[in-house]
């Protein structure tokens, strides 16, 4: 589901910042973060990481939100 991938990204972000990861899968790791964040490949800001980051999170957890208010309720009468 498109709207979820900001969380999975920030959690790869986290692993790649955290070097939590093998030395040579760093540099994959960071390029497949660019890329999903729509940042030139070989982007190495963290700053502008973030800035993409937090942007999509923020599309993403208003479209979180519509879907919540959306969803149809049950009344007391259906429980």
């Amino acid at each position: 589901m498109e709207v979820m991938k900001p969380l999975f990204v920030l959690y790869d972000f986290r692993v790649n910042v955290c070097h939590l990861l093998p030395a040579y899968k760093l540099e994959a790791s960071r390029r497949l973060i660019n890329e999903r964040l729509g940042l030139q490949l070989d982007n190495a800001s963290h700053e502008k990481t973030y800035d993409a980051l937090f942007l999509l999170l923020h599309t993403s957890l208003l479209e979180i939100e519509q879907m919540v208010l959306s969803w149809p309720t049950a009344s007391a009468d259906e429980c």
